[in-house]
């Protein structure tokens, strides 16, 4: 019963996010935005900022030994 629920409510969240889609207001953004350089796309669509490397230890975490060992890494 809980996943007919589920499965009703998911159909029910797209069919309205494609009543609200437009084609044609999609072409006409594609039109004005077709030389849109990085720099622009990234002032009207912030993306946030992310780290070149997680700041992190994999030899501390839980089970780092079983893994090195099982796939042989170095």
């Amino acid at each position: 019963m809980k996943k007919f629920i589920y499965l009703i409510a998911v159909f029910l969240f797209a069919y309205q996010v494609q009543a609200q889609f437009d084609v044609e207001d999609y072409k006409e953004y594609l039109s004005t935005h077709q030389n849109m350089s990085f720099e622009q796309l990234l002032i009207e669509y912030p993306a946030g900022y992310f780290y070149d490397s997680a700041p992190t230890n994999f030899k501390k975490s839980f089970y780092a030994d079983s893994i090195i060992d099982s796939l042989g890494l170095t």
